[in-house]
């Protein structure tokens, strides 16, 4: 294997994470009222939260575009998609009163971002 197909999966993982971040950063914002009933905070928590992932996605495009991908970055960027998933799965065991849609939003979320985490991890394993 060429180390340009070694490079390509993490690029393809790193740009993967960035443009559901993109999305789900728009979703938030465009959605934040729904997504606050659903989930029984104020609206402009979903607003900060789509500025953020907004500004994430931005960072990951910047970074997994460049032609040599730094493997410190790209392990903080996967940390940062750790960290994401253990807070849903501690969000999840809290009982919040929230509906089944909102416990399911969470967990697919997670699941797609500790997907994103695994690829990236292997595509930098791969490299150094």
């Amino acid at each position: 294997m060429t180390n340009l197909k070694k490079n390509n999966l993490l690029k393809t993982a790193l740009m993967s994470n960035a443009v559901f971040s993109l999305a789900s950063g728009i979703a938030s914002i465009l959605l934040n009222g729904f997504l606050a009933e659903l989930f029984l905070i104020p609206n402009s928590i979903f607003f900060a939260i789509g500025i953020g992932l907004i500004l994430f996605g931005g960072y990951v495009i910047f970074i997994a575009s460049r032609e040599t991908i730094s493997l410190e970055q790209a392990k903080a960027i996967t940390f940062a998609d750790l960290l994401w998933v253990v807070g849903s799965i501690a969000l999840l065991m809290i009982d919040f009163g929230w509906p089944s849609l909102a416990k399911w939003i969470i967990g697919i979320i997670a699941l797609i971002v500790a997907d994103f985490a695994f690829f990236q991890n292997l595509g930098a394993k791969r490299l150094a």
